[in-house]
């Protein structure tokens, strides 16, 4: 690979190196191991920030002498009040701890130490509760890691989860109660989701205490009539084998059941059961009473969706009730954006119903709307209303598709302000009290900034610049991503970037690699810092490569129409759009029309196998990591949102499938997949290769073992971007 720091090892090459010194500051290479062994180039974030509920404070992890601890700052000051937490009060062995969290009311602070990954978002660990009061700290468990640890508002008691059960620890006492009896592996779940909740609704944490710490909700899963899956691990002399419930297009799902445990009654009582339905749980909360309980309910086909309350829990006759209903004639996304507000008089909801998503104020008692947010643009995320001076704050793309701004507005005023100009995406993390946030930053040439405003839009402090990451990059021979466009021949305009090389000419002829994702609601050419990858697409632009990535239809930031049209066809017409740039790009002047490569991960690497099968003559070569190869493989609840069942929707399923393209392939092909992959499983590369084999189709293939979705760890990110670099290089 070229490196201009090679050393020189002639007499002539050092003299012309002594002689360009003094006229221009020559510019770096970069490397492969400078991005992925040396990691040269990330940047800095906020650790440990956390905003306490007065509004008026946040907390830090800090390193001090002896460990860590957390410190409590003042937000208008800056300055240091109070150190809350030194870990050599802590037990020896809950001393290294990296991560810490409040309960709700801030009395107490859960420790969690040697935390092991289960899934993406899932993880279980050894748990200690300090007490801010009594200063006092309790072990959960010391035999058994635990997950989901939530500590009542007067920090008496602990629920957390070990082995599907619930227990329930007196902190005063170190009395512990185990709640539910029936967890078991695959069959049933207490107090935490199953695999495809966790991953598609994005839930981990299925129980929660009550204001008052009488009643705690709690989901039950019975994922026992749900199809297992087995991945293998090779770490000794035979496999391990690794097996869990993972439900497929038009299989059976687990059943759940919201609950709530009494410690007066010392008993549950089932508050929603979908046993003998479809449907989904997939949000719960508490009110600001004690005893209400709110939660959501989505039909299987994810086109109707309810919100229902109880209005007390102690009332076990009572039954919950629906307040509000939306339906779409294809489907509804749940997020995270319910919110009860004015003492549980209203909600705040997002929904798209407008064509665009947009903020509501809605009536708990009558479930009736008021829309907060209007116009041709999306909200793409919610911060929080302010109740007092009822102002909700939101991220939106207002300005423009590619580009996130935080804004603010006032119920009833027609339009949000800006709360910081600035070109580029920002987002928000607000006060409890909406006086401040901290406000993040970047743009294509910009990595991102940390600071501290005022609500009023007032710059505070800086708290993280990364200014030493954008001095190392001007001692790189690097170029920044520039926005473009396509107009499809079917009138769809399409956003995207393209990197040039840094000394581009318009009169030479440029091979160009496309990069994508292009899954439903995503964005990749946002103007945002595009870290690694940026750094890894300069490393292709230095070898005389044009990088170039374009978001089809289908993607977010563009209202319903444009995201939906998708619907019941996942992967056409975003096949066209990516081939139809293909097509834009190979007219321009400066582009190589016989060399033009695809690359994509996961949803990308469908896509790209999909250009490569339907376009032969355009794509010369294509990289393909984790690929679905055909979404009858992949699980329920992502696939039938977007494709209904593979029974109500066969054609659907027949036209998108990769695996009838398989034979029409002439390009180059790079084929990777994680052998432990547990989201998109090998399964989807294996029935590739039988119809690769079948075909006489040649191509290249990694595989690792060991490895999931991800496919990271160790020296793997290393070894595979040098795999790619090489790819590219020999076939492109």
């Amino acid at each position: 690979m070229n490196n201009y720091y090679m050393k020189k090892n002639s007499f002539l090459g050092i003299a012309l190196l002594l002689f360009t010194l003094p006229s221009i500051a020559q510019k770096k290479n970069i490397t492969i191991a400078d991005i992925w062994k040396e990691y040269k180039y990330f940047g800095e974030s906020v650790d440990g920030y956390y905003s306490m509920q007065d509004g008026e404070h946040y907390t830090e992890l800090q390193e001090d002498g002896a460990g860590v601890m957390i410190t409590k700052f003042n937000f208008a000051s800056g300055k240091a009040v109070d150190t809350l937490l030194r870990s050599k009060q802590l037990p020896e062995a809950a001393r290294k701890f990296s991560k810490y969290e409040f309960n709700d009311a801030e009395t107490a602070i859960i420790i969690t130490t040697e935390l092991s990954p289960v899934y993406r978002r899932s993880s279980v660990a050894f748990n200690y509760i300090y007490s801010i009061k009594t200063n006092k700290t309790s072990a959960l468990n010391i035999d058994a890691k635990q997950m989901n640890v939530d500590v009542s508002s007067d920090a008496s008691k602990a629920a957390y989860v070990i082995d599907n059960n619930i227990f329930i620890k007196d902190l005063a006492t170190d009395k512990t109660t185990q709640i539910t009896t029936d967890g078991k592996k695959n069959e049933i779940i207490n107090g935490a989701t199953d695999w495809v909740y966790e991953e598609e609704f994005e839930i981990v944490k299925g129980l929660k205490w009550n204001s008052s710490g009488s009643q705690l909700a709690f989901l039950r899963f019975d994922e026992s009539a749900v199809n297992i899956f087995t991945v293998q691990f090779f770490k000794g002399l035979y496999p391990e084998n690794y097996t869990y419930k993972y439900p497929k297009v038009g299989e059976k799902n687990a059943t759940v059941s919201l609950q709530v445990y009494s410690l007066i009654a010392e008993k549950s009582t089932i508050i929603y059961d979908t046993k003998g339905t479809e449907d989904y749980l997939p949000r719960f909360s508490w009110g600001k009473s004690a005893n209400r309980l709110y939660f959501t309910k989505i039909n299987r086909l994810q086109n109707e969706v309810s919100l229902f309350k109880l209005n007390n829990t102690l009332d076990v006759a009572s039954k919950a009730k629906a307040f509000y209903t939306e339906k779409s004639k294809e489907y509804i996304e749940i997020n995270n954006y319910f919110e009860s507000v004015n003492y549980d008089e209203n909600f705040v909801w997002v929904s798209d119903k407008s064509g665009y998503r947009h903020i509501y104020l809605g009536n708990s008692n009558d479930g009736s709307l008021q829309q907060v947010t209007k116009g041709e643009w999306e909200v793409t995320d919610f911060y929080g209303y302010d109740e007092i001076n009822k102002i909700f704050y939101y991220q939106s793309a207002e300005k423009s598709p590619v580009e996130r701004g935080v804004f603010s507005i006032k119920l009833n005023d027609k339009s949000g302000k800006p709360l910081v100009n600035e070109i580029g995406c920002s987002s928000a993390s607000f006060s409890a009290n909406y006086a401040y946030l901290l406000y993040s930053h970047s743009a294509f040439n910009k990595p991102e900034k940390h600071e501290l405003y005022s609500s009023d839009g007032k710059k505070i402090r800086t708290l993280v610049d990364n200014a030493e990451l954008a001095k190392i990059a001007t001692t790189l021979d690097i170029s920044y991503p520039e926005p473009f466009s396509v107009t499809t021949t079917d009138k769809s305009k399409l956003y995207g970037f393209i990197l040039k090389p840094k000394l581009f000419s318009q009169y030479k002829k440029y091979p160009v690699f496309m990069v994508q994702y292009s899954g439903p609601g995503s964005q990749e050419a946002k103007n945002e810092w595009k870290g690694a990858d940026l750094f890894f697409y300069n490393y292709l632009a230095q070898n005389g490569y044009v990088v170039a990535c374009v978001d089809g239809r289908g993607t977010g930031g563009r209202g319903a129409e444009f995201q939906k049209s998708t619907y019941k066809k996942l992967g056409v017409l975003e096949t066209k759009d990516q081939i139809e740039t293909a097509k834009y790009l190979s007219k321009q002047s400066y582009i190589d029309a016989k060399r033009i490569g695809i690359f994509g991960w996961s949803f990308g690497g469908y896509m790209s196998l999909r250009c490569l099968g339907i376009a032969p003559d355009l794509f010369k070569m294509a990289i393909s990591v984790a690929p679905v190869t055909d979404w009858r493989y992949y699980d329920s609840i992502y696939t039938e949102r977007y494709m209904l069942t593979d029974k109500e929707n066969k054609a659907g399923y027949d036209s998108t499938s990769v695996l009838p393209y398989a034979k029409n392939i002439k390009g180059k092909l790079l084929l990777v997949h994680g052998l432990a992959d547990d989201n998109v499983h090998y399964q989807n590369t294996a029935m590739l290769l039988n119809n690769l084999y079948k075909n006489n189709i040649m191509f290249e293939q990694m595989t690792f073992p060991n490895k999931n979705h991800g496919i990271s760890g160790g020296n793997t990110r290393f070894y595979l971007y040098t795999k790619f670099a090489d790819f590219i290089k020999s076939n492109l």
